[in-house]
């Protein structure tokens, strides 16, 4: 039931905005986590794919605290470090300003949250499922990849 509330919410937000951008670019923040030789991500429940974890930045937060936020709530696991990787903008669902970390959590098991399932994938599963809005986070993954050995570290 959740999961259907989340998609209804989702597409309706997505589908408003991308149609009276009222306020301008929305701000987010999402978080490249490396865990298990692969990426730990959100599949989400409005049917876009896989995600990073992360979201919406309130108005009186600043990125990081944003990201700190929306990962605790996506997993119940706190944020340990993390480090400023890039700020990329697009319009493809409604007008988005990003800013990607790359981020490492407390140990200890994930949750799910109303919004999605946290998974561990590979490069090639969140390639060729990741969320349009975040595709600049897999070209800025591929530049640093080396199939062999896993994931570079960045």
């Amino acid at each position: 039931m959740r999961a259907r509330v989340f998609w209804l919410i989702s597409r309706t937000a997505i589908f408003l905005y991308r149609h009276f951008p009222l306020f301008g670019p929305v701000p987010g923040s999402i978080a490249i986590i490396r865990r298990d030789r692969g990426f730990l991500v959100l599949q989400r429940n409005d049917g876009y794919g896989l995600g990073f974890l992360g979201g919406i930045a309130l108005p009186w937060e600043t990125a990081e605290q944003a990201l700190r936020r929306e990962v605790r709530e996506e997993t119940g696991l706190e944020v340990q470090s993390t480090e400023l990787k890039f700020q990329f903008y697009n319009s493809i669902l409604y007008p988005t300003s990003t800013t990607v970390f790359e981020a490492t959590l407390a140990d200890g098991p994930c949750r799910t949250s109303w919004e999605g399932t946290t998974k561990i994938v590979s490069f090639e599963d969140l390639h060729r499922n990741i969320m349009p809005t975040q595709r600049p986070v897999i070209d800025y993954l591929r530049a640093g990849f080396d199939s062999k050995a896993g994931p570079a570290v960045i």
